[in-house]
């Protein structure tokens, strides 16, 4: 438990509990603000896009550089590489899916990237792969088989840098010293990386 003064001056105290280290999940009730969800929710309305076709951004879009920092966070040995349960972990992390390791190595196949002796892929080949093919090849595959969706919502992910109200910005940025305070991630993990996700869910909609 430590203690926080956010953007509106009020000192907190919030609970902090570690779900996973790689990659880094954390779950603090009461992280945000009325204010700030009141600021996620408008500047979530007019991004909001159903889950499985726009999810997988914070992978797709940015600079090699930025990208390789985010297979970093994913490669949970640390060795330069992803192995397949890796791979698996991250598609269905970016596409809200529920896949199986044949799905993987369809994938692999489609974008002609392979595996080497030790059925791993470098994450300098995968940041240098067809990305943009992998999104079209998962989005064909969840609209076919819906059944692998593990998400039935829609989402928006919210980019600090993308906005041009400046009472926006300070609120965006507040939350985002507040992660960097509370989870002690390195800093090109949440300044350089930090997407905010908004999900949005229907009476009878849920997550699996």
């Amino acid at each position: 438990s430590v203690s926080d003064t956010d953007n509106e001056h009020t000192t907190r105290s919030l609970t902090i509990e570690k779900l996973s280290s790689h990659p880094p999940i954390f779950r603090i009730p009461n992280f945000l603000t009325p204010n700030e969800c009141a600021t996620l929710r408008r500047l979530a309305v007019e991004e909001l896009r159903e889950g499985y076709v726009d999810s997988d951004q914070g992978l797709s879009e940015g600079s090699r550089t930025s990208k390789k920092k985010k297979m970093l966070i994913l490669d949970a040995n640390q060795d330069g590489q992803l192995s397949i349960l890796e791979l698996l972990r991250m598609v269905d992390d970016y596409f809200e899916s529920h896949l199986e390791e044949k799905d993987i190595h369809d994938m692999l196949s489609h974008i002609q990237l392979s595996l080497d002796s030790e059925g791993t892929v470098s994450i300098q080949d995968f940041i240098q792969s067809d990305t943009a093919g992998m999104r079209r090849y998962f989005k064909e595959l969840i609209q076919e088989s819906p059944s692998k969706r593990s998400r039935h919502s829609k989402m928006a992910w919210i980019n600090t840098r993308k906005q041009r109200n400046s009472e926006d910005v300070q609120v965006l940025e507040a939350i985002r010293q507040r992660v960097a305070l509370l989870t002690k991630l390195p800093g090109h993990v949440v300044h350089d990386n930090m997407e905010l996700q908004v999900v949005h869910y229907e009476n009878g909609q849920e997550g699996t």
